[in-house]
């Protein structure tokens, strides 16, 4: 589900990035450059999530990267300078690096090889229904109250309590692991 959103969130901002960052008092080019920022630093989120994962939990990864994502949603409502700007590409680029990561290594760990493909398959089918929803949204913000924004401050609290129930949420034992 975490991705799902991610995919939404990102989609929307993406398509209408321009938009947004003219909405925030910013021009055409501070469009190409957050854009070239923002591909480095979702490589590197995919570095350091992959790192990561050889050391930590899943779990404590995916709220890394649910933590980011939060933290710059909250933030894109208030960003008015340049340097506003990079905090919020740091958010997103990092928070999305660290996502994809996650989501290709977590459905082997969690449910096992058995029925890995039909998984996955699921698993990438809602995150592309949810990318195409994005920009719908996003549209739909704008024209009904005038804004952007709002769709960020929404997004941000889906993405607060995704990242909570990730903390409590017990991860299954993969079925080839259970004792038959």
């Amino acid at each position: 589900m975490a991705t799902s959103v991610y995919g939404l969130v990102s989609s929307g901002a993406s398509l209408f990035n321009e938009d947004i960052l003219v909405e925030r008092g910013f021009t055409k080019e501070t469009y190409y450059t957050l854009l070239k920022i923002s591909t480095g630093l979702g490589l590197a989120g995919n570095f350091i999530a992959g790192w990561l994962v050889q050391w930590t939990s899943l779990r404590r990864v995916m709220g890394l990267s649910m933590s980011f994502l939060a933290g710059a949603l909250f933030w894109m409502p208030h960003v008015s300078t340049f340097p506003h700007l990079m905090l919020y590409a740091v958010g997103m680029a990092l928070g999305g690096g660290v996502m994809t990561v996650v989501f290709f290594t977590a459905f082997e760990k969690v449910f096992g090889r058995l029925h890995l493909g039909q998984i996955q398959g699921i698993a990438q089918m809602l995150t592309v229904f949810a990318s195409a929803l994005g920009p719908v949204l996003l549209a739909y913000a704008k024209r009904d109250l005038g804004s952007y924004m709002p769709f960020f401050y929404a997004s941000a609290v889906v993405v607060v309590a995704l990242g909570l129930w990730a903390c409590v949420l017990k991860m299954p034992m993969p079925l080839e692991s259970q004792p038959t």
